[in-house]
């Protein structure tokens, strides 16, 4: 069942109820509640029948966006999200388009382990970046810290991030051998600069 950008797919309610009792949930019902995922839906079927419009713009937080990625990936349409809603965290808008070979799947087997695999695949790259981007945002830290320097308050000491101690009142820098040598200071607990880098 195809149709181009222009003209309606008409799939009747009989045939969307058995394409998403056949789809597997694309997000998890904690993440999702069903009247949410039941309200994208309508507007999903909506849009396929709609020979007016070729897109279909939609304000959606992740969880929702993953849902309608998914569903338009068996769909046969196209979609992309835009930059952040200004204002509101986590939402983007998402734009879903009409191809030329949008419709129900032809062999349903086929297209949930295909998009399955896809699925599967871009959540290990997302992971993989985002792996990627906490070591590099580590290693601007550690390259910073081993920048860093001050003196002792005390004895002028030149200090690193790893030797210059800080009390939790924000008192320091202080060299280790002046908070040793000092029975009031050296009773009170003390951190290296480097335990508590922002």
């Amino acid at each position: 069942m195809a149709s181009d950008s222009t003209t309606p797919v008409q799939i009747t309610p009989e045939q969307w109820q058995a394409f998403i009792t056949a789809r597997p949930r694309p997000v998890k019902k904690g993440q999702l509640r069903n009247d949410q995922a039941q309200q994208l839906d309508t507007q999903l079927l909506s849009f396929l029948n709609d020979a007016s419009k070729a897109s279909l713009s939609l304000r959606a937080n992740s969880y929702q966006r993953k849902w309608l990625h998914i569903n338009v990936e068996y769909l046969n349409m196209a979609s992309h999200s835009d930059n952040d809603v200004m204002g509101v965290p986590y939402m983007k808008t998402i734009t879903i388009s009409k191809t030329a070979n949008t419709g129900l799947p032809v062999n349903m087997g086929e297209a949930v382990e295909q998009i399955t695999k896809s699925a599967e695949a871009r959540e290990q790259g997302r992971k993989a970046a985002k792996r990627q981007a906490k070591q590099a945002k580590r290693d601007r830290m550690k390259e910073a810290m081993d920048q860093w320097s001050t003196d002792c308050t005390e004895c002028g000491k030149h200090l690193t991030a790893y030797g210059a101690l800080y009390h939790h009142s924000g008192e320091g820098p202080l060299c280790e051998e002046c908070v040793e040598g000092d029975d009031y200071l050296s009773g009170l607990k003390w951190e290296p600069k480097s335990t508590f880098w922002v």
